[in-house]
């Protein structure tokens, strides 16, 4: 059987997959977190909304090269890290926007020198989003919107400047052709998201997973786990 893939969930929602061993669960991490074992990849960033949040851009302001070089250290070395972020702009965040974007050009930095791709968290960013994105087209890591429920003309602009997207269960939108699956912060089960979306064949299942492993590093540990 060709396995679902829930690109985006947190530590609760690992819970929801204990019995069920047909799902790649991939774990967003937030500051003081630590990979929950049903998760078999997780992505590390520090969210613009979340506790803590604040006191690390302070240590950014003081000394951004000390704490890039900390985390790539750090990051190198954690079991099932395949990702970076999530990161972001969110206009409801206490963060000032030069905040924001000190926080976003962390992540940046970290991404490109650990080679992994970029996971983005926007509300009510889309403008900074395509400005960071256009000032940094030499990048060879991919970017990825997670949680996705704009209209497909959004989705449209996003995937023309090379975003890819991860589509929250709410995303009513046809949006695009190839774009990843998840169940965000909701206690839906992927498999219900992609019964919602009309993914009921396994070759469908399967170009969400070649997608994954074309953007992921990923491709032999996937083969181990699920033989």
């Amino acid at each position: 059987m060709i396995p679902y893939l829930d690109f985006h969930t947190h530590a609760e929602g690992c819970k929801k997959y204990l019995v069920d061993k047909d799902v790649i669960v991939i774990q967003s991490l937030h500051l003081g977190e630590k990979v929950e074992p049903r998760a078999n990849f997780a992505t590390w960033g520090v969210h613009p909304m979340l506790e803590g949040t604040k006191e690390f851009v302070d240590q950014l302001t003081q000394d951004r090269e000390q704490l890039i070089s900390e985390w790539h250290r750090t990051l190198s070395l954690t079991p099932k890290l395949i990702g970076v972020g999530e990161c972001g702009w969110d206009n409801r965040s206490p963060l000032s926007l030069e905040e924001q974007e000190l926080l976003v050009d962390f992540h940046i930095a970290l991404a490109d020198q650990l080679g992994y791709p970029l996971i983005f968290h926007i509300v009510g960013g889309w403008h900074h989003l395509l400005a960071k994105k256009k000032s940094h087209s030499m990048s060879e890591v991919p970017w990825i919107v997670h949680g996705f429920r704009g209209s497909a003309a959004l989705a449209k602009q996003l995937t023309s400047a090379g975003i890819f997207l991860s589509l929250h269960p709410y995303c009513s939108s046809g949006v695009c052709d190839k774009y990843f699956l998840e169940t965000d912060d909701t206690p839906m089960a992927i498999e219900s998201h992609y019964r919602a979306r009309n993914l009921l064949h396994e070759e469908q299942r399967q170009g969400v997973i070649n997608l994954f492993c074309g953007l992921f590093p990923v491709e032999s540990q996937l083969i181990t786990v699920h033989l």
